[in-house]
């Protein structure tokens, strides 16, 4: 049994959608930060999406074992621009700088109040 079952992936993204234009019908959407992963099923791979203020918005394809994943046009594209801008790229091909600026909320840090939410809420 999937983690949304019950509720369809394009429904939870029109539902993020909608608050998100919510919060920034608010002012709010200055200070939103999300991380959404699709989980991969038999056949198809997961995808991860992430946003911060600074940074805008990243996604990537996702392996069964949580690893980003970068196609091999990408690499010889990334390649044939030169060592420099391969290393520099990768960094953001990878997400390095969202998983930064996004670990801190990932648990809720220190000693903060966590809330953990259910398919019942909504």
């Amino acid at each position: 049994m999937g983690k949304n079952e019950g509720i369809g992936l394009s429904e939870t993204l029109r539902q993020l959608r909608r608050e998100l234009a919510d919060a920034q019908a608010k002012g709010d959407g200055e200070r939103l930060r999300f991380e959404v992963t699709e989980d991969p099923s038999p056949g198809v791979d997961g995808h991860r999406w992430c946003h911060t203020p600074q940074l805008g918005l990243w996604s990537g394809p996702m392996s069964a074992n949580g690893d980003v994943m970068v196609g091999e046009m990408r690499l010889r594209a990334l390649m044939a621009e030169g060592p420099d801008v391969l290393f520099s790229e990768l960094d953001t091909v990878l997400g390095t700088a969202w998983d930064e600026a996004l670990e801190p909320f990932r648990d809720g840090g220190e000693g903060a109040e966590v809330s953990w939410l259910s398919r019942s809420v909504g």
